[in-house]
């Protein structure tokens, strides 16, 4: 009969602190490539922006194990029509969503903690832009959705600049 041994010693393992650590390195490296998503959602109107959180969602739902018919459908179904299990896994595809690509700044006056952006000195043509915005913005008195517009124009007008 043939002995079996002990591979006990042989086996890996993973402590707490090295599984947070890769998981900050990959959360980190994530965030940081998904930059270029969130600067042309930021150039997207309003139906722009829901298509590609849709699209966000379903390919999220699709990575987390549930098949492009099923996404498709949790992401198109209200949150009453979900079952429990499907809303938390849309509700982590919505969040990641958020994080990523909407990466909207908290607001302080509402209770959140606001966003800290470093302070740089902007070039004079970027600072002449920035005051005519804000000018167009007080003359025209534009809710948020016309002002989100108005800046996504300015900016894709910069860049075609370029």
């Amino acid at each position: 009969m043939a002995s079996t041994r002990n591979n006990k010693a042989e086996q890996a393992y993973l402590t707490l602190a090295q599984f947070a650590f890769q998981t900050g390195l990959h959360g980190r490296k994530i965030r940081e490539s998904s930059a270029p998503f969130h600067t042309h959602f930021l150039t997207l109107d309003p139906e722009g922006q829901k298509a590609m959180r849709v699209e966000y969602i379903v390919g999220h739902l699709e990575g987390q194990g549930y098949s492009a018919e099923d996404a498709a459908w949790i992401a198109a179904a209200s949150r009453t029509e979900r079952a429990r299990e499907d809303q938390q896994a849309y509700d982590r595809a919505r969040g990641d969503f958020a994080y990523h690509v909407e990466r909207k700044e908290r607001d302080a006056a509402k209770g959140g903690k606001a966003n800290k952006t470093e302070q740089f000195e902007l070039p004079a043509e970027i600072a002449a832009l920035a005051q005519a915005l804000v000018s167009a913005v007080r003359e025209y008195d534009l809710d948020d959705a016309g002002l989100k517009a108005m800046a996504a124009q300015a900016v894709a007008a910069a860049f075609a600049a370029k």
